[in-house]
Protein backbone atom coordinates (compact mmCIF):
# COMPACT_ATOMS: atom_id res chain seq x y z
CA UNK A 1 0.00 0.00 0.00
CA UNK A 2 1.58 3.30 -1.08
CA UNK A 3 2.26 6.15 1.43
CA UNK A 4 -0.36 8.90 1.41
CA UNK A 5 -0.05 12.04 -0.43
CA UNK A 6 -1.73 14.55 1.73
CA UNK A 7 -3.47 17.35 -0.69
CA UNK A 8 -5.26 19.30 1.87
CA UNK A 9 -7.20 19.84 4.86
CA UNK A 10 -6.25 19.05 8.93
CA UNK A 11 -3.16 18.21 10.17
CA UNK A 12 -3.09 14.64 11.49
CA UNK A 13 -1.98 16.12 14.69
CA UNK A 14 -5.43 16.81 16.65
CA UNK A 15 -5.80 18.13 20.34
CA UNK A 16 -8.65 15.84 21.11
CA UNK A 17 -9.35 12.16 19.44
CA UNK A 18 -12.74 12.61 17.15
CA UNK A 19 -15.49 10.31 17.68
CA UNK A 20 -15.72 9.36 14.30
CA UNK A 21 -13.77 9.61 10.97
CA UNK A 22 -15.74 9.75 7.59
CA UNK A 23 -13.82 7.88 4.93
CA UNK A 24 -15.61 9.09 1.04
CA UNK A 25 -13.83 6.77 -1.38
CA UNK A 26 -13.11 8.38 -4.92
CA UNK A 27 -12.61 5.46 -7.65
CA UNK A 28 -14.54 7.07 -11.14
CA UNK A 29 -13.11 10.04 -13.31
CA UNK A 30 -16.95 11.41 -12.92
CA UNK A 31 -17.24 10.99 -9.23
CA UNK A 32 -19.13 14.30 -8.15
CA UNK A 33 -19.16 14.82 -4.12
CA UNK A 34 -20.20 18.46 -3.51
CA UNK A 35 -23.50 16.71 -1.98
CA UNK A 36 -21.91 14.62 -0.09
CA UNK A 37 -19.54 16.90 1.46
CA UNK A 38 -22.34 20.05 2.04
CA UNK A 39 -24.72 17.36 4.10
CA UNK A 40 -21.50 16.64 6.42
CA UNK A 41 -19.54 19.76 7.20
CA UNK A 42 -20.27 22.63 9.45
CA UNK A 43 -19.94 23.57 13.28
CA UNK A 44 -22.82 21.52 14.77
CA UNK A 45 -20.00 18.63 14.98
CA UNK A 46 -16.97 19.48 14.08
CA UNK A 47 -15.07 18.69 16.92
CA UNK A 48 -16.49 15.18 17.00
CA UNK A 49 -15.40 13.85 13.67
CA UNK A 50 -13.20 14.06 11.09
CA UNK A 51 -13.47 13.76 7.01
CA UNK A 52 -10.84 11.70 5.01
CA UNK A 53 -11.02 11.81 0.68
CA UNK A 54 -9.50 8.97 -0.54
CA UNK A 55 -8.86 10.33 -3.95
CA UNK A 56 -8.21 6.28 -6.21
CA UNK A 57 -9.40 7.88 -9.18
CA UNK A 58 -6.63 7.79 -12.20
CA UNK A 59 -5.95 11.67 -12.62
CA UNK A 60 -6.20 12.98 -8.73
CA UNK A 61 -6.61 16.29 -7.24
CA UNK A 62 -9.21 17.80 -9.75
CA UNK A 63 -12.65 18.41 -9.10
CA UNK A 64 -12.44 18.54 -5.45
CA UNK A 65 -13.84 20.95 -2.80
CA UNK A 66 -11.34 23.31 -0.60
CA UNK A 67 -13.05 22.81 2.38
CA UNK A 68 -10.38 23.09 5.39
CA UNK A 69 -12.26 20.60 7.49
CA UNK A 70 -11.53 17.73 4.90
CA UNK A 71 -8.26 15.98 4.58
CA UNK A 72 -7.48 14.56 0.70
CA UNK A 73 -5.33 11.58 0.05
CA UNK A 74 -4.24 10.51 -3.08
CA UNK A 75 -4.10 6.77 -3.70
CA UNK A 76 -4.24 6.17 -7.48
CA UNK A 77 -4.70 2.99 -8.90
CA UNK A 78 -6.05 0.61 -5.88
CA UNK A 79 -9.33 -0.98 -6.10
CA UNK A 80 -12.00 -0.20 -4.02
CA UNK A 81 -11.29 -2.49 -0.45
CA UNK A 82 -7.72 -1.05 -0.38
CA UNK A 83 -8.97 2.69 -0.97
CA UNK A 84 -11.39 1.59 1.93
CA UNK A 85 -8.36 -0.09 3.89
CA UNK A 86 -5.72 3.21 3.40
CA UNK A 87 -8.32 5.72 4.47
CA UNK A 88 -9.39 3.66 7.30
CA UNK A 89 -5.35 3.55 8.42
CA UNK A 90 -4.84 7.39 8.34
CA UNK A 91 -7.77 8.09 10.85
CA UNK A 92 -7.33 8.97 14.35
CA UNK A 93 -11.24 8.27 15.39
CA UNK A 94 -13.11 5.38 17.68
CA UNK A 95 -15.23 4.65 14.44
CA UNK A 96 -14.78 4.86 10.94
CA UNK A 97 -17.54 5.51 8.76
CA UNK A 98 -17.70 4.75 4.98
CA UNK A 99 -19.51 6.59 2.15
CA UNK A 100 -19.39 7.16 -1.84
CA UNK A 101 -20.05 9.73 -3.99
CA UNK A 102 -23.39 7.91 -4.85
CA UNK A 103 -24.41 7.90 -1.42
CA UNK A 104 -25.91 11.22 -0.09
CA UNK A 105 -26.06 11.02 3.88
CA UNK A 106 -29.97 12.36 5.09
CA UNK A 107 -29.98 15.33 7.14
CA UNK A 108 -29.91 12.79 10.79
CA UNK A 109 -27.51 10.66 9.07
CA UNK A 110 -24.26 12.08 11.13
CA UNK A 111 -26.62 13.08 14.70
CA UNK A 112 -27.67 9.25 14.49
CA UNK A 113 -24.42 7.67 14.14
CA UNK A 114 -23.10 10.27 17.05
CA UNK A 115 -25.76 9.04 19.25
CA UNK A 116 -25.66 5.26 18.44
CA UNK A 117 -21.51 5.54 19.29
CA UNK A 118 -22.47 7.13 22.83
CA UNK A 119 -23.94 4.02 24.10
CA UNK A 120 -23.01 1.46 21.25
CA UNK A 121 -18.82 2.02 21.30
CA UNK A 122 -18.45 -1.22 20.35
CA UNK A 123 -20.76 -2.17 17.82
CA UNK A 124 -20.93 -1.84 14.17
CA UNK A 125 -23.71 0.49 12.31
CA UNK A 126 -25.69 0.91 9.38
CA UNK A 127 -28.80 2.03 8.19
CA UNK A 128 -31.45 2.28 5.40
CA UNK A 129 -30.44 2.66 1.64
CA UNK A 130 -33.10 4.26 -0.55
CA UNK A 131 -32.91 4.41 -4.07
CA UNK A 132 -32.91 8.08 -5.85
CA UNK A 133 -31.49 6.73 -9.29
CA UNK A 134 -32.80 6.32 -12.80
CA UNK A 135 -35.75 5.01 -13.56
CA UNK A 136 -34.62 2.07 -16.05
CA UNK A 137 -35.41 -1.58 -15.32
CA UNK A 138 -31.41 -1.89 -15.06
CA UNK A 139 -31.20 0.03 -12.39
CA UNK A 140 -33.75 -1.06 -10.05
CA UNK A 141 -32.61 -4.52 -10.48
CA UNK A 142 -29.04 -3.33 -9.72
CA UNK A 143 -30.46 -1.36 -6.56
CA UNK A 144 -32.61 -4.22 -5.27
CA UNK A 145 -29.45 -7.43 -5.91
CA UNK A 146 -26.80 -5.11 -4.22
CA UNK A 147 -29.13 -2.92 -1.17
CA UNK A 148 -32.32 -4.81 -0.99
CA UNK A 149 -32.13 -5.50 2.75
CA UNK A 150 -31.59 -2.15 2.99
CA UNK A 151 -33.65 -0.59 0.72
CA UNK A 152 -37.22 -0.22 3.08
CA UNK A 153 -38.40 1.65 5.99
CA UNK A 154 -38.06 -1.42 8.43
CA UNK A 155 -39.46 0.42 11.30
CA UNK A 156 -37.30 -1.12 14.13
CA UNK A 157 -34.32 -0.34 15.57
CA UNK A 158 -31.22 -2.54 17.02
CA UNK A 159 -29.50 -5.92 15.96
CA UNK A 160 -28.73 -6.88 12.17
CA UNK A 161 -27.25 -9.98 10.62
CA UNK A 162 -25.01 -7.16 7.83
CA UNK A 163 -23.72 -3.93 6.77
CA UNK A 164 -24.62 -1.75 3.80
CA UNK A 165 -20.77 -1.96 2.40
CA UNK A 166 -21.20 1.93 1.58
CA UNK A 167 -22.92 2.96 4.83
CA UNK A 168 -21.65 1.24 7.75
CA UNK A 169 -19.56 2.60 10.59
CA UNK A 170 -17.03 0.25 12.20
CA UNK A 171 -14.72 0.43 15.61
CA UNK A 172 -11.53 0.94 14.37
CA UNK A 173 -10.01 -0.59 17.27
CA UNK A 174 -11.74 -4.20 17.04
CA UNK A 175 -11.29 -3.67 12.99
CA UNK A 176 -7.57 -3.65 13.21
CA UNK A 177 -7.05 -5.77 15.89
CA UNK A 178 -9.33 -8.60 14.77
CA UNK A 179 -8.67 -7.87 10.76
CA UNK A 180 -5.60 -5.89 10.18
CA UNK A 181 -3.43 -8.73 8.49
CA UNK A 182 -6.23 -9.12 6.38
CA UNK A 183 -6.79 -5.77 5.25
CA UNK A 184 -3.26 -5.30 5.08
CA UNK A 185 -3.38 -8.11 2.45
CA UNK A 186 -6.53 -7.91 0.84
CA UNK A 187 -7.78 -4.53 1.53
CA UNK A 188 -11.43 -3.14 3.72
CA UNK A 189 -13.47 -6.56 1.75
CA UNK A 190 -16.48 -5.99 3.40
CA UNK A 191 -18.24 -9.58 3.37
CA UNK A 192 -14.89 -11.46 4.89
CA UNK A 193 -14.00 -8.28 7.34
CA UNK A 194 -17.63 -8.23 8.50
CA UNK A 195 -17.26 -12.18 8.95
CA UNK A 196 -14.39 -12.03 11.11
CA UNK A 197 -16.00 -9.02 13.10
CA UNK A 198 -19.07 -11.11 13.66
CA UNK A 199 -16.70 -13.68 14.91
CA UNK A 200 -14.93 -11.66 17.08
CA UNK A 201 -18.03 -11.06 19.33
CA UNK A 202 -18.97 -7.37 17.33
CA UNK A 203 -23.04 -6.46 16.83
CA UNK A 204 -24.36 -4.80 14.11
CA UNK A 205 -26.82 -2.05 15.18
CA UNK A 206 -29.53 -1.21 12.32
CA UNK A 207 -30.26 2.53 13.07
CA UNK A 208 -32.92 3.86 11.34
CA UNK A 209 -31.90 7.75 11.02
CA UNK A 210 -28.34 6.66 9.70
CA UNK A 211 -30.17 6.15 5.86
CA UNK A 212 -28.41 7.37 2.76
CA UNK A 213 -30.25 8.22 -0.93
CA UNK A 214 -28.30 6.22 -3.57
CA UNK A 215 -27.91 7.97 -6.83
CA UNK A 216 -27.16 5.21 -9.74
CA UNK A 217 -27.40 4.94 -13.34
CA UNK A 218 -25.41 2.05 -14.34
CA UNK A 219 -24.07 0.40 -17.80
CA UNK A 220 -25.48 -2.68 -18.15
CA UNK A 221 -22.61 -4.59 -19.25
CA UNK A 222 -20.39 -2.69 -17.06
CA UNK A 223 -22.20 -3.72 -13.88
CA UNK A 224 -22.83 -7.55 -15.15
CA UNK A 225 -18.81 -7.71 -15.44
CA UNK A 226 -17.95 -5.98 -11.95
CA UNK A 227 -19.97 -8.39 -10.15
CA UNK A 228 -18.98 -11.55 -12.15
CA UNK A 229 -15.42 -10.51 -11.02
CA UNK A 230 -16.52 -9.73 -7.59
CA UNK A 231 -17.89 -13.00 -7.28
CA UNK A 232 -15.18 -14.31 -8.71
CA UNK A 233 -13.29 -12.84 -5.78
CA UNK A 234 -15.33 -13.90 -3.52
CA UNK A 235 -15.56 -17.32 -4.78
CA UNK A 236 -11.26 -17.66 -4.84
CA UNK A 237 -10.73 -15.74 -1.01
CA UNK A 238 -13.60 -18.36 -0.04
CA UNK A 239 -12.04 -21.03 -0.90
CA UNK A 240 -8.49 -20.36 -0.20
CA UNK A 241 -9.27 -19.47 3.20
CA UNK A 242 -11.50 -22.52 3.33
CA UNK A 243 -10.51 -26.28 4.61
CA UNK A 244 -9.51 -28.75 2.15
CA UNK A 245 -13.04 -30.28 2.91
CA UNK A 246 -14.85 -27.18 2.97
CA UNK A 247 -13.35 -26.04 -0.09
CA UNK A 248 -14.55 -28.98 -2.48
CA UNK A 249 -18.16 -28.52 -0.86
CA UNK A 250 -18.12 -25.07 -1.98
CA UNK A 251 -16.49 -26.67 -5.64
CA UNK A 252 -19.22 -29.61 -5.49
CA UNK A 253 -22.15 -27.04 -4.88
CA UNK A 254 -21.90 -24.39 -7.86
CA UNK A 255 -24.72 -26.19 -9.66
CA UNK A 256 -26.98 -24.78 -6.75
CA UNK A 257 -25.81 -21.33 -6.37
CA UNK A 258 -27.92 -19.86 -8.94
CA UNK A 259 -30.91 -20.88 -7.04
CA UNK A 260 -29.51 -19.39 -3.95
CA UNK A 261 -28.60 -16.56 -5.10
CA UNK A 262 -31.70 -15.93 -6.84
CA UNK A 263 -33.90 -16.48 -3.84
CA UNK A 264 -32.22 -14.58 -1.51
CA UNK A 265 -32.17 -11.53 -4.23
CA UNK A 266 -35.91 -12.06 -4.83
CA UNK A 267 -36.87 -12.65 -1.45
CA UNK A 268 -35.63 -9.43 -0.51
CA UNK A 269 -36.57 -7.18 -3.42
CA UNK A 270 -40.52 -9.48 -3.55
CA UNK A 271 -41.94 -6.12 -1.08
CA UNK A 272 -40.36 -3.45 -3.18
CA UNK A 273 -41.86 -0.87 -5.15
CA UNK A 274 -39.20 -0.83 -7.45
CA UNK A 275 -39.94 -4.47 -8.50
CA UNK A 276 -41.67 -4.94 -11.69
CA UNK A 277 -41.85 -7.91 -14.63
CA UNK A 278 -38.94 -5.88 -16.36
CA UNK A 279 -36.68 -5.01 -13.25
CA UNK A 280 -37.60 -8.71 -12.65
CA UNK A 281 -36.25 -10.18 -15.26
CA UNK A 282 -32.83 -8.20 -15.02
CA UNK A 283 -32.51 -9.29 -11.41
CA UNK A 284 -32.54 -13.08 -12.57
CA UNK A 285 -29.81 -11.63 -15.39
CA UNK A 286 -27.51 -10.00 -12.49
CA UNK A 287 -28.21 -13.18 -10.13
CA UNK A 288 -27.03 -15.23 -13.10
CA UNK A 289 -23.63 -13.23 -13.76
CA UNK A 290 -22.92 -13.93 -9.82
CA UNK A 291 -23.04 -17.28 -9.68
CA UNK A 292 -20.96 -17.82 -12.97
CA UNK A 293 -18.61 -15.89 -11.18
CA UNK A 294 -18.75 -17.63 -7.82
CA UNK A 295 -18.61 -20.86 -9.55
CA UNK A 296 -15.14 -19.94 -11.24
CA UNK A 297 -13.91 -18.48 -8.44
CA UNK A 298 -14.79 -21.82 -6.57
CA UNK A 299 -12.87 -23.70 -9.76
CA UNK A 300 -10.33 -21.66 -10.91
CA UNK A 301 -9.39 -19.35 -8.19
CA UNK A 302 -9.94 -15.31 -8.17
CA UNK A 303 -7.32 -15.08 -10.85
CA UNK A 304 -7.24 -11.25 -11.19
CA UNK A 305 -10.70 -10.35 -10.30
CA UNK A 306 -9.64 -8.85 -6.68
CA UNK A 307 -7.96 -6.42 -8.34
CA UNK A 308 -11.01 -4.77 -10.56
CA UNK A 309 -13.25 -4.69 -7.65
CA UNK A 310 -15.10 -1.26 -8.05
Amino acid sequence: MPEPEQISGKNAAMKTQPILSIVLILRNPGDEIDGVCTSLVGDAHKEEIEIIIVDGRPEPKEGLPSYDDITVLSAPGLNMPHLKAFGAAQSHARSIAFLEPKGVPTATWLTTILHELHDHTEAALTGPVFYEGSSSAFDRAAFLFEYGAFARDYGFEGEAPELAGNNMALPSSLLFTTCGDFIKKNGLNKPFVQQRLQNGGMPIRFAQGMAINLRTNHSAGEFLKTRFHYARCFGGMRCAQATTIKAWVYRIGTPVIPLLVMYKAFQRATANPLLDVASFLWLAGISFAWSLGEAVGYWSGSGKSCERLY
